[in-house]
């Protein structure tokens, strides 16, 4: 007999949560302006939370074999999603429609406007290693040159040493557009390699308001995705001592760039 895609304890925690959000729900039904009730904003939430987690158990209940195929043409289409939604917003914003750019992001139900500063969290990034390479002690709470101290690791900061200023606040729109490149190439290899439902998954990531938010403020953590994806084609194309220990080398490069 086939097995179930839910594991039997997976579906038991499903069903104690859905008694318990039925509960709350029946609550806030019953005396919905009481002082010890819950805020009427919530019917609303919870009517969606337990349809969410009525579908999502339920449904593989249902189902005992799932077989999903794909046309090798999927992984680039995950890409060019995740490139071009990202490289749209980046272009509103860049050309003065940030109003547009705030339209497409209520569409797609991202909870968060665009920033009207382009890829603003590598701005910041960038800034630091400028007031750094000034002298000025960038993780003190006043240092004169930043309204906040970094958040990142001193790893960073070596950024200021590679020639030609490559690394400098005003080339963020610049990176900024090359991170989105990278990024969703890295999101094409991981979908060559990933099956039919994964493929799938990755592409619904593509549209999802973590991806893109990260891709359009141009949030560090993208480095720390690509020196993920490099060690794994590292260790998978050349399985030697070498490749692993450059793997632990970019890994370790990481440790320097990211506090928490």
């Amino acid at each position: 007999m086939p097995k179930l895609l839910v594991p039997r304890g997976i579906v038991l925690f499903a069903v104690a949560t859905v008694i318990a959000s039925a509960g709350i729900l029946v609550q806030i039904l019953r005396n919905p302006g009481g002082p010890n009730s819950f805020l009427p904003d919530l019917t609303s939430s919870t009517l969606t939370a337990t349809a969410v987690l009525l579908i999502a158990f339920t449904l593989p209940l249902l189902i005992r074999r799932l077989l999903i195929g794909t046309s090798r043409w999927l992984p680039w289409l995950v890409g060019a999603v995740s490139a071009s939604l990202s490289l749209a917003v980046w272009f509103l914003v860049a050309s003065g429609h940030d109003s547009k750019a705030a339209a497409l992001y209520a569409g797609l139900r991202i909870p968060q406007p665009p920033f009207v500063v382009e890829f603003w969290d590598l701005s910041l990034v960038l800034k630091s290693i400028d007031c750094a390479s000034y002298g000025f002690d960038v993780y003190a709470a006043k240092n004169g040159c930043m309204q906040d101290a970094s958040i990142y690791g001193p790893g960073t900061l070596w950024l200021q040493y590679v020639p030609f200023r490559v690394f400098s606040e005003g080339s963020a729109p610049a990176l900024g557009v090359v991170a989105i490149i990278i990024s969703s190439l890295a999101l094409v290899w991981l979908a060559r390699f990933s099956t039919g439902r994964g493929q799938l998954v990755l592409l619904i990531a593509a549209i999802g308001s973590p991806w893109l938010l990260l891709l359009e403020r141009g949030n560090f953590d993208a480095f720390v995705i690509w020196a993920a994806v490099v060690t794994v084609i590292l260790a998978r194309r050349w399985n030697t001592l070498w490749s692993w220990l450059l793997a632990a080398a970019i890994l370790w490069l990481m440790g320097t760039w990211k506090y928490y």
